[in-house]
């Protein structure tokens, strides 16, 4: 990029963004509700139907976060972005608030135990409050995954222990951890005391793209916990040491938490099984499996030796519930329900037998109910939320014996009351059912008990209304950076018949199951790559860095998620693979959940922001949501992102307070400067990494010079005295006048020590309290401020 075609970008973009500043709405709080310390609690229901008791809209964006709620002494708990939540269940109101250590992400977790609330930050963290007062009583060490760990798993409590774990979303970037905590308050004087670790394992090698654990929760059994893991191993873990003891292979990511019921574990898994393996004093005993669906992340729960399960038969709008004997894993029913059930089910116990309350993830978000009287399987649409709360819905509801509490992704939090005279929201389907035998695995066969609703809609007495909808693949051939030569059709443009209200994922997923394709598709909806039925695998930079899969409706280029866009009848859907989204289209595209990767895959020309300049509105200019208008680093993050120069980590997220690796920071300047070289000579820098042309043309520039004189340690992250020395060997040096007065001078190292004066002379670094800390990591937030600085102050000079 022309760094003074960059400069006049900027500052028009600072001009727009000022005026679109002053008509922004006031910050609101999220109150979220979704999940549970562990399995197994069950309270006596007081009633048969729904009645709302109250609703309170917190939030009309997830960009604060989805983290899940505990109740306990009549009270909600629940976090969001930097804060944690008192909520009286009663009325909705927001008792008390606390600051919490760093952010949560989008569905994090949180746990009640001792009188303390457990919440698991967005690097894996896990911070203690005080359920009375919300005073923060500890916070843990760093596991090993570090910044790129998310903590997206149900936190295991057991005598005085958490057990909790990370997952890495690319190996690229490190592997996920399981750990074990003490939850005492050691420290009463420290609010943030930190606290070790008893024991910390990192995730195995295995051939899952995401590394570690991810929604796999620990069962506890005696001395043990059991856990799965990404790339299908279940392990049988001391719960004391950490040692392993046992393991076995499943053959799919288990994105279950484990169950245990005194003898055997249950859990689900991606293939679409419920598995159930034996605990014996040697180990694992006899496992089985029953496959159920396509594919399910979903809790099991067991009550009266049934299990209660669901999943989906391929996309978001196909879900299905189960009820399986917990000994033979028999499918005593099998209902077909209007959403993926991905959140663990609620059983509730009454005088005629069990009532199973459970989500499904595809808009509204309704709340279904099943009716388990003997052998007899009722299902109904026990509440479904009007336009205004219509949304996906992640979460499982939540009960403290009188009320149902619900939160699905609009942001607003209901409060089902449990009444005697509510009026039903439908009429129950009854379960018609019919006997099939198949054999499955070693161990297991399936007797099958179908439901099907008299709608020939999902769960429920909802009638379906159905659309007609073109869609087409254009793919390509595997030829890495050389010539293209022309795209080819993967699949012929067909007409799908789906159901009203179903969006673009819905219906590319319907057609890649259909036709045999095979796919990875990452929680925000992004397909990050796709093989044929022939064996032909495209993925993200298969023909380059700014390679992959994109998609139109009705011809135009849709700047939104798969998930994002609603399909009309006669809409025309296409998935293309691009070789180079930059020269295809100037949107933003989603990229997948490897994080650090993004930063290359979104980079704009100059042209195409000059264009996204001139045709948004000021509104439109607010581009990341969790950016607010105000906060000290909008302006910087919001113009660089416009020029290409800084991009999210994840659909609309910035993620300011994470920290930025030395290959993030490289990119950012190579894209400021808009160099290009073709040798890197670190060691640690391959051909194959997205950073590489950035480490290569820093290399050549003298812009970097490693760590030692083979290794670039690229995801080490990048610290303020290192950010400082590379800037200054990119401008036309004059030595600073006099030396900074920054309290701890001495410990800036001799390399910065005339760089980090120049800036602060200049006025482009400013220290902390006097400080100016050369060691501490930049975060993102600070990067962005720092180099709209250097872009003002120093750039505009030449």
């Amino acid at each position: 990029m022309n760094k003074k075609i960059a400069l006049l970008l900027i500052f028009t973009l600072f001009f727009n963004i000022t005026a679109a500043a002053q008509n922004d709405p006031a910050e609101e709080t999220l109150v979220f509700n979704e999940t549970t310390l562990s399995s197994g609690g069950f309270f006596a229901e007081t009633g048969e139907n729904a009645a709302i008791k109250w609703t309170t809209q917190i939030s009309k964006s997830f960009s604060s976060g989805f983290c899940s709620c505990v109740l306990y002494k009549n009270h909600v708990y629940t976090a969001a972005d930097k804060k944690i939540y008192k909520i009286d269940s009663s009325t909705g109101k927001i008792v008390k608030t606390a600051a919490l250590y760093g952010t949560i992400g989008y569905t994090y977790y949180m746990a009640q135990a001792e009188d303390k609330i457990f919440v698991q930050l967005k690097n894996g963290i896990i911070q203690a409050f005080s359920a009375d007062t919300l005073e923060s009583l500890w916070i843990s060490e760093e596991p090993k995954s570090g910044a790129y760990g998310q903590g997206i798993s149900p936190i295991c409590y057991d005598n005085g222990h958490i057990y909790a774990c990370t997952a890495v979303m690319s190996k690229n970037y490190g592997k996920g951890a399981y750990f074990c905590l003490d939850t005492a308050d050691e420290k009463p004087d420290e609010q943030f005391e930190i606290k070790n670790f008893i024991w910390q394992l990192e995730a195995e090698e295995n051939n899952a793209q995401t590394s570690g654990f991810y929604g796999a929760g620990a069962a506890v059994s005696g001395e043990n916990i059991v856990f799965g893991s990404e790339g299908g191993t279940v392990y049988l873990a001391d719960k004391t040491g950490g040692s392993i003891k046992d393991r076995f292979e499943v053959g799919a990511d288990v994105r279950s938490a484990a169950v245990y019921d005194g003898k055997n574990v249950y859990f689900t898994a991606k293939d679409g099984s419920l598995y159930s393996a034996e605990i014996t004093d040697n180990g694992f005993g006899e496992v089985k499996s029953q496959k159920f669906c396509v594919s399910s992340s979903c809790e099991p729960v067991i009550k009266n030796g049934r299990i209660y399960a669901g999943g989906t038969e391929g996309g978001y709008a196909n879900g299905v519930f189960c009820v399986f004997d917990a000994s033979s894993l028999e499918i005593l029913a099998k209902f077909d329900v209007s959403g993926n059930v991905q959140a663990r089910p609620l059983a509730l116990e009454n005088s005629s037998g069990v009532n199973v309350y459970f989500t499904c993830n595809n808009t509204p978000g309704k709340v279904m109910r099943l009716t388990d009287t003997e052998n007899s399987f009722d299902i109904s649409e026990f509440f479904t939320p009007s336009e205004e709360y219509a949304q996906y819905c992640i979460n499982r509801v939540n009960t403290d014996g009188g009320a149902l509490y619900y939160q699905n992704d609009s942001g607003i939090l209901i409060a089902l009351e449990l009444a005697e005279n509510a009026e039903p929201v439908s009429e129950p389907t009854t379960a018609e059912t019919f006997t099939e035998t198949t054999t499955l695995t070693e161990n297991t066969t399936e007797t099958t008990t179908r439901a099907s609703s008299h709608s020939g809609g999902g769960g429920g007495s909802h009638t379906a209304q159905y659309i007609n909808v073109a869609f087409e693949i254009i793919g390509d051939t595997p030829h890495g950076e050389e010539q293209h030569n022309s795209n080819t059709v993967w699949l012929s443009n067909d007409i799908y018949k789906i159901e009203k209200g179903s969006n673009a994922e819905d219906l590319v997923l319907k057609a890649l199951d259909k036709n045999g394709f095979e796919y990875v598709i990452h929680s925000n909806g992004y397909i990050s790559e796709i093989t044929s039925p022939d064996g032909v695998r495209l993925a993200e930079f298969t023909n380059g860095i700014n390679s992959g899969w994109m998609y139109t409706k009705n011809g135009e280029f849709v700047q939104s998620a798969l998930r994002g866009c609603t399909l009309n009848d006669g809409d025309t859907l296409v998935l293309l693979y691009s070789d180079d989204y930059t020269k295809t289209d100037n949107s933003m595209r989603y990229s997948s959940s490897n994080e650090a990767a993004t930063e290359t895959t979104t980079q704009q020309t100059t042209e195409a922001a000059a264009a996204d300049i001139s045709e948004n509105t000021s509104e439109e200019l607010q581009y990341f949501d969790d950016v607010e208008t105000g906060v000290w680093y909008f302006y910087p993050v919001e113009c660089l992102h416009a020029a290409g120069i800084v991009n999210g980590r994840d659909n609309r997220l910035f993620c300011p307070n994470d920290t930025v690796s030395r290959a993030e920071f490289a990119a950012m300047l190579c894209r400021i400067f808009g160099g290009k070289a073709e040798n890197c000579g670190f060691a640690d820098v391959p051909q194959t990494a997205w950073f590489y042309e950035a480490a290569a043309w820093a290399q050549t520039n003298g812009v970097i010079y490693g760590k030692d004189s083979e290794h670039f340690a690229p995801y080490d992250p990048v610290t303020r005295q290192e950010a400082a020395a590379m800037l200054y060997r990119l401008v036309n040096k004059k030595p600073p006048s006099n030396k900074t007065d920054f309290s701890d001078n001495g410990q800036i190292s001799p390399y910065a020590q005339e760089a980090v004066a120049y800036f602060a002379e200049n006025g482009i670094i400013n220290g902390i309290d006097g400080r100016f800390e050369p060691q501490r990591a930049l975060t993102r937030a600070e990067t962005a401020s720092l180099l709209f600085e250097f872009i003002q102050k120093e750039l505009l000079k030449n």
